[in-house]
């Protein structure tokens, strides 16, 4: 994994909570959200990573604290086992390299890291990247479902045809912008509020030679100009739910807005909120416990009065 002197300077603490299978997406979901940190799912239950000091001698309180709220939430009985490790970050490199293999998705994509090798059949595009601490490889449901959409026949715009723009809204790694870029959707705006995510994606954009056709920018509120053709945010329910109107009024009118990083049972929450604001849900698909909705935003009604006077 490529990382600069600041990340190998850097360490962090490694938690594993174990619990069981049926809150293992739950529980992952709640602390990537609270916590702003990508989330492995494991055997046992979920890891995930939070940057410390040098000496890895901070307290765990905040992570304590989530737990303990999750608990109330979901009812859980006892606390949740956890055990936590102190990392450098080379040695939190090697973690990822262990288990981060090539993986096709759909009938168009590989997803392949800069340590390993893909060799593509005819039609196939690899994404070349290095995950850093941002959050999509390609191995979680929530990605997967998104880039299998952006492989469905008659998505990808025509070579022939006009332009067609994306905003990829939580860009993490960047892995979504890039497989859109290389469907040939133009322009690709990657959006993210985390500067280190956005460091590492344009690392995986300059990988796979995409600097010239993925703009990437730094923002808290999807600040962004123009309206897009496609408006695609793999994040979670609850911000999507927040941030309804703001992705609606990123879309060009007919436009398509895709969302990913939804439980199944907080799919028809999410539904209402988008229905709410006029878009008409055109596709649902499920992965594992996470489900992907399609929205249309209709053109508005125009009303036209006759012979005022």
């Amino acid at each position: 994994m490529r990382m600069d002197a600041a990340a190998m300077d850097k360490a962090w603490i490694c938690y594993d909570v174990d619990c069981s299978h049926e809150l293992t997406e739950e529980l992952a979901a709640w602390m990537a959200e609270n916590l702003a940190v990508s989330v492995e799912i494991t055997s046992r239950g979920v890891r995930f990573y939070v940057e410390c000091g040098l000496k890895g001698d901070e307290e765990p309180g905040d992570v304590i604290d989530i737990l303990e709220k999750f608990r109330h939430v979901f009812f859980v009985p006892s606390p949740l086992p956890m055990v936590s490790s102190v990392l450098r970050g080379d040695d939190w490199a090697n973690r990822w390299k262990s288990h981060f293999k090539p993986l096709k998705i759909g009938s168009g994509f590989i997803v392949c890291p800069t340590w390993e090798t893909a060799v593509p059949a005819d039609g196939e595009k690899v994404i070349r990247m290095d995950p850093g601490m941002a959050f999509g490889t390609g191995h979680h449901e929530t990605t997967r479902l998104c880039l299998e959409w952006l492989d469905d026949p008659g998505v990808s715009p025509d070579q022939n045809g006009p332009a067609r723009s994306l905003l990829d809204v939580g860009t993490g790694s960047g892995i979504l912008a890039m497989g859109a870029a290389l469907q040939g959707f133009h322009p690709v705006v990657g959006v993210d509020n985390d500067p280190e995510a956005l460091q590492v994606a344009g690392e995986n954009i300059e990988i796979n030679g995409l600097t010239e056709r993925v703009q990437l920018i730094l923002s808290d509120n999807v600040e962004v100009s123009g309206r897009f053709h496609i408006v695609m945010a793999n994040i979670q329910a609850l911000p999507l739910i927040r941030m309804s109107k703001t992705l609606v009024g990123c879309l060009e009118e007919w436009g398509l807005l895709v969302l990913s990083g939804i439980l199944i049972e907080q799919g028809q929450q999410v539904q209402k909120a988008y229905e709410e604001l006029g878009l008409k849900l055109t596709v649902y698909r499920e992965a594992g416990e996470w489900c992907l909705l399609v929205f249309e935003k209709v053109a508005e009604r125009k009303e036209f009065h006759e012979g005022a006077g």
